[in-house]
């Protein structure tokens, strides 16, 4: 059997501000990886202020970059519709020997390739003097397999036949989950689903049989055609034929062959010679993605999507590998290459919530990382033009209003209160003066008027909170903290402590009824 990926994606935990990975591998049968993820929130534009004409500017320099300024590579013009690109940029460089196979299948047709050249092909072999070997060697069985279908004569006996040859003289290594590769079927007998099927559907047609692949969850057999019949074979299981009149029996001995891996059963999809050399390379990208050899596994997978676009498999590995390298680049801080895989993943599969929600995530940290640096234009401009890629995620606003807020209190930090209010007036242009935006600043306004209040900076607090009532003067819970504190400390300047002045002191007197 061949191993595949189920894809929900890894996870993305936000923690202490910093894009973290906690990727957990599940060993499944058939090598089947499941991963996860979660998002985070975020949006914005200019105004009439001259920062917010210095944000629109970084802004349309940001853009202008992004779609193609080789000073940012990291950022490569990819379009929702451009999947075909994009997977056609993960596979290179194609070698030459791989380049000849894959300008043949091009058409969906192998006019200079057969079965064998195009499995060992996709296996790694990188020159024809490989593939003439082991041609020979095959030849030389096909020979010897001959002699034994002379019994057999014309009928359906010829299939057994060449099955049995295939398991007794040649697959005698056993099951192997990680051999796919047809050259160790051949020298060492050690087969999985996809080399079994390459190999027997390769036999059967040297026989003289119509024998093609055969697809399903996990899983590859193969398919032979006498004359009205359908034939299907699965290729692992040595057992198979003598097993036919029993089921149950079959469907044990598969497991058996397997070591324990449960049988899949349909729905089954039939595939070419082309597609099967697909399958080789998505088993390839699994290895690699196992061992987190990112570009590798995505060259891998991005060769089968060319090979076989309508594989799910291949294109939900190529999905989860993008997914992946992704959040090893945002755990590094390496935010742009991050925005950029998750960008390539959304063109391949636009609709893949999970990729949508990390890309959010990704420029929420990396936006918040300019904050950090001082850089509050740059993360509100960076967040416009994200927010250009997904415009209908309610996030961006949220991010968006949020790098306002934290530019505003840069600005109370700084003791530049019309500063800060500016900043609040770029927002209302950007985002608009809905509540929330409102609730931000109440928020905001109150809070730096408290802690003038609380330095005992009582006119600098007066003309917080003044200048927050003429900009919000529906605010109840500003006028009310305006009133508790600042009325506080008034009372405090004026009224002397009690009993100051006074001479003496006097005991309290307890009346007894």
């Amino acid at each position: 059997m061949f191993p595949f990926c189920i894809v929900e994606l890894l996870r993305l935990e936000d923690t202490a501000g910093h894009f973290g990975p906690s990727p957990k591998w599940f060993r499944l049968p058939e090598r089947c990886f499941v991963l996860r993820s979660t998002f985070m929130p975020a949006r914005g534009t200019g105004s009439e202020s001259m920062a917010a004409i210095r944000t629109r500017i970084v802004a349309a320099i940001v853009v202008w970059m992004s779609a193609g300024c080789p000073a940012w590579p990291w950022l490569p013009p990819v379009r929702a519709d451009d999947a075909e690109a994009v997977i056609c940029t993960l596979s290179e460089p194609l070698g030459p020997l791989e380049q000849q196979f894959f300008d043949d299948a091009a058409d969906g047709q192998l006019d200079h390739f057969d079965l064998l050249a195009a499995a060992m092909v996709a296996a790694g072999a990188e020159d024809l003097d490989q593939i003439a070997l082991y041609r020979r060697k095959l030849d030389d069985r096909v020979k010897e397999m001959a002699r034994l279908l002379e019994a057999s004569g014309d009928s359906p006996d010829r299939i057994e036949t060449v099955f049995n040859f295939l398991h007794e003289q040649m697959l005698r290594g056993g099951y192997r989950l990680e051999a796919t590769d047809v050259r160790i079927a051949i020298d060492r007998g050690q087969f999985n689903c996809v080399s079994a099927t390459v190999l027997f559907n390769y036999l059967a047609r040297q026989s003289g049989l119509r024998a093609i692949g055969l697809e399903t969850t996990g899983h590859a057999l193969s398919r032979v055609f006498w004359q009205d019949r359908v034939i299907d074979v699965e290729t692992t299981c040595p057992s198979w034929f003598r097993l036919k009149h029993d089921p149950q029996k079959q469907r044990e001995a598969v497991q058996s062959a397997l070591g324990g891996t449960s049988h899949r059963a349909g729905p089954f999809r039939e595939v070419s010679a082309i597609e099967l050399a697909g399958m080789i390379y998505y088993n390839r990208g699994v290895d690699h993605l196992a061992a987190k050899q990112f570009r590798q596994a995505a060259s891998a997978n991005a060769k089968a999507l060319r090979l076989d676009p309508a594989s799910k498999t291949a294109k939900g590995n190529l999905v989860a590998t993008l997914n992946n390298w992704a959040i090893i680049e945002g755990a590094s801080q390496r935010y742009p290459e991050a925005a950029t895989l998750l960008k390539q993943g959304m063109a391949i599969d636009p609709s893949f919530e999970t990729l949508q929600q990390n890309f959010v995530h990704v420029h929420h940290q990396w936006s918040l990382a300019q904050c950090y640096g001082g850089d509050f234009a740059a993360a509100v401009a960076l967040l416009q033009q994200a927010s250009a890629e997904l415009p209908q995620l309610p996030q961006w606003r949220r991010m968006t209003c949020d790098i306002y807020r934290r530019w505003a209190r840069s600005k109370f930090d700084a003791h530049d209160i019309d500063g800060a209010f500016a900043r609040f007036d770029e927002a209302r242009t950007a985002l608009g003066a809905s509540a929330d935006l409102l609730a931000v600043e109440e928020d905001e306004i109150a809070a730096w008027g408290r802690e003038l209040s609380s330095a005992q900076q009582t006119a600098a607090a007066t003309a917080v909170y003044q200048k927050g009532l003429a900009r919000l003067p529906s605010a109840a819970r500003l006028s009310r903290d305006f009133d508790h504190y600042i009325g506080r400390y008034r009372r405090t300047e004026v009224e002397p402590p009690p009993g100051e002045g006074l001479l003496g002191g006097i005991s309290p007197v307890s009346l007894s009824p």
